[in-house]
């Protein structure tokens, strides 16, 4: 348990935040959990286009995790689908839909299940809200962004995606052509299959 000299000694060292290699040390992470946490938006964080030092965490929300964690361990844990990467990526084919039921699929229904999927969006999205539309990492997303796939506005230094940029990206060819998908672009397209099939 955090003792109240400790919380101090963190706020006078880091009057500024972290970065994520600090805040995985302090709070005693691994890099895939640290990544994970900050990418779902469990632990408030700004994240930068940049290659490097993208994540920034200020001290009083590192803090907060902390005192949070010790409550409730089990809220921070790695879901199952990712703690078993080998089983998500030589998942069986029957979890997929038939070439049948995918030929099934229109341009209008597609767009369908992609306007339902960011319908309940804010105007401006954050990477981890991003990530939870499409299923893909915060790296694999500024990338995108860097191509000039992905329109991104950068306001104070944080980047945020137009619902409507990602809308439309999520209809572009490059998107729906990804060799390896996600689950939740899986899920996107089980949802464009016409429900009479």
């Amino acid at each position: 348990m955090l003792t109240d000299k400790e919380i101090q000694a963190l706020f006078i060292r880091y009057p500024d935040g972290v970065n994520k290699e600090i805040f995985r040390k302090i709070c005693h992470l691994s890099p895939r959990v640290a990544q994970y946490l900050l990418e779902s938006g469990l632990v408030p964080c700004v994240i930068r286009p940049q290659r490097t030092h993208r994540y920034s965490i200020m001290t009083a929300d590192m803090v907060a995790f902390l005192r949070d964690r010790e409550r409730h361990p089990q809220k921070y844990g790695l879901p199952a689908e990712r703690n078993h990467t080998s089983l998500r990526k030589h998942r069986r084919s029957s979890d997929r839909p038939s070439s049948a039921k995918l030929a099934t699929i229109t341009d209008i229904s597609y767009a369908e299940a992609c306007r339902n999927a960011v319908s309940n969006c804010p105007d401006l999205l954050s990477i981890a809200q991003t990530i939870a539309v499409i299923g893909y990492s915060s790296k694999r997303i500024l990338r995108w962004y860097h191509e000039k796939k992905l329109t991104c506005v950068n306001i104070r230094g944080k980047v945020l995606i137009p619902r409507l940029a990602l809308y439309e990206f999520m209809l572009t060819e490059s998107f729906k052509r990804i060799r390896v998908k996600s689950e939740r672009q899986w899920e996107l397209i089980k949802d464009a299959i016409p429900q009479n099939e």
